[in-house]
């Protein structure tokens, strides 16, 4: 490939988008951080969950459930319902379930998202991710 080749392959690569694609590639990794985070009762704010009301210790010790942290994993519904994607320059840490809602009402948006370190672990990945996508889009592989 010569340089009017290389100059023409770069003028037609949308860097926005391979970031979009190079991060929503690694969505379910970025939704197991979350997940992590969450089983720690850690929100992405870094602040911790607030513990468990009475009547929910009772629930969850008749289940044989984690009563500490709080983790919001008791169906396992809204742990299962993370949606995070990345759009039109912005990232998105989603959530389907239907007790969304109620659970930020309660807990905080900061229930969704990723804290530093996880922003740390989550980046090196996508860098690699969109290093790869940006070689192959300019024919470098």
């Amino acid at each position: 490939m010569d340089i009017s080749e290389a100059r023409a392959k770069l003028n037609l690569l949308d860097i926005l988008k391979e970031c979009e694609n190079a991060f929503n590639a690694n969505s379910d990794y970025s939704e197991d951080l979350n997940r992590q985070q969450l089983s720690g009762g850690v929100k992405s704010d870094g602040g911790l969950l607030p513990p468990y009301k009475p009547m929910t210790i009772l629930i969850k010790s008749k289940k044989g459930q984690q009563l500490d942290p709080t983790n919001l994993k008791n169906t396992e519904d809204f742990w299962l319902s993370m949606d995070h994607r990345a759009s039109g320059g912005y990232i998105d840490f989603g959530n389907t379930d239907e007790k969304k809602g109620k659970l930020e009402g309660m807990f905080g948006e900061e229930i969704l998202g990723l804290h530093p370190l996880s922003i740390e672990e989550m980046i090196s990945r996508w860098q690699n991710t969109l290093v790869e996508n940006v070689k192959q889009q300019l024919g470098l592989l």
